[in-house]
């Protein structure tokens, strides 16, 4: 049987400390740091959980596909290949079956990026009441023009 003690809170350290204890054998404790969710931390498991609400048929109507293994695939490499500099943008899901990701400042200054399965991205950008659109090959590093547009949202 284990026993477990939360030592410190995250007011009074940088995080948590968890003691597991062996109640048969209780003078070995372990324990083991649990640290505060990071930003990209946090991004992980918003992706998870739009993956899991939308893996059926349906999810948003009677014409939406699951997400497919590709698209999360794609998803998972994007979300492992943003830079440091950039905020982590919010995850959704559209009915065709992709992931999307949007950077939004307000209704004239949004990027959206949607991964696929053919090493890509397309993407669309409102800068005011201009709109770029395009595809672009993804093969580890987002293209410098959604990058920039992405940093500019500041």
């Amino acid at each position: 049987m284990l026993a477990i003690a939360l030592e410190n809170s995250p007011c009074q350290n940088s995080g948590w400390s968890i003691s597991l204890m062996d109640m048969l054998r209780p003078q070995t404790p372990l324990a083991a740091p649990v640290l505060p969710m990071t930003q990209r931390a946090s991004l992980r498991a918003e992706f998870s959980e739009v993956i899991s609400e939308c893996l059926e048929p349906g999810w948003s109507g009677e014409h939406s596909d699951p997400i497919r293994a590709e698209a999360i695939a794609a998803g998972s490499k994007l979300i492992t290949n943003l830079p440091d500099d950039v905020p982590s943008p919010t995850v959704g899901a559209i009915p065709e079956g992709l992931l999307s990701f949007e950077w939004y400042r307000n209704p004239k200054r949004v990027v959206m990026v949607i991964p696929n399965a053919n090493n890509g991205v397309d993407y669309a950008i409102r800068r005011g009441d201009e709109v770029f659109h395009g595809s672009a090959p993804f093969f580890g590093s987002l293209p410098e023009t959604v990058l920039s547009q992405i940093r500019a949202l500041g």
